[in-house]
């Protein structure tokens, strides 16, 4: 029977173990994943008052995840 590696530790993890010390610093602050903008409106609370914009409107509810990224490289290479 084969067994598979250990999966490896995040960055956030490997800090936690080798420099503790570090978290009680109050101006860092460490992610067990990838913090994206969606993460940081709803942190500061911005997402509540962007939610209810859109509602006002009758737009999508989907948050950032409706903007395709690479539009412009689409429209280049023939596509709509």
């Amino acid at each position: 029977m084969v067994q598979q590696p250990s999966k490896a530790q995040t960055l956030a993890q490997e800090i936690e173990v080798r420099r503790p010390e570090l978290l009680s610093i109050p101006n860092i602050t460490f992610a067990a994943k990838r913090v994206t903008r969606g993460d940081k409106d709803k942190s500061v609370g911005r997402f509540k008052v962007i939610e209810e914009e859109f509602r006002k409107r009758d737009l999508p509810l989907k948050g950032h995840g409706f903007a395709e990224r690479n539009k412009e490289m689409l429209r280049h290479s023939g596509g709509v």
